[in-house]
């Protein structure tokens, strides 16, 4: 069963707009993603703070002097902090690219929903002339007169 003129329109208005949100949409969510700190960053870090922890093991404090103990407590110290930094850093990194992608989906909808609404005014108003055109054929083949009068809205000047 054929559509009718006016639904043929907004559908073919609402594809010609749905198709390049989503897919721009689907492009910003899935750049969102790219955000995140590599792996090899994370393991990079993992393993300067268990080379840290081997060093501590394995050097015997008690032979260093106190100046050499506080310079190795002083790097620990920082190795250890870093690394609670990126962690933190990492999970808040998390939180922020999630929170963007429901911004970037929301603003897609809300362009999704007003370019439904605008295929559909436009719809109607491509759609006028033609079934008024159409009406005027169909007078003209069973030979009545054309209306007079001004044209209906949305039809041309």
């Amino acid at each position: 069963m054929a559509l009718p003129f006016h639904r043929r329109i907004f559908v073919i208005l609402v594809v010609m707009t749905a198709v390049p949100t989503i897919l721009a949409v689907a492009g910003w969510v899935l750049s969102v993603r790219t955000l995140a700190p590599s792996a090899g960053t994370r393991a990079s870090l993992e393993e300067v703070v268990n080379s840290a922890r081997v060093v501590l093991q394995r050097v015997d404090t008690t032979q260093l002097s106190p100046d050499a103990r506080a310079a190795l407590r002083h790097h620990l110290d920082s190795v250890s902090s870093s690394a609670s930094l990126a962690r933190r850093g990492e999970t808040y990194l998390r939180y922020y690219t999630a929170g963007f992608a429901i911004v970037i989906v929301g603003l897609g909808a809300v362009v999704l929903f007003a370019a439904v609404r605008l295929a559909g005014h436009l719809s109607r108003q491509l759609s006028r002339p033609i079934d008024e055109l159409v009406g005027w054929t169909q007078l003209i083949r069973v030979h009545q007169p054309l209306p007079a009068g001004s044209p209906a809205r949305g039809c041309c000047a």
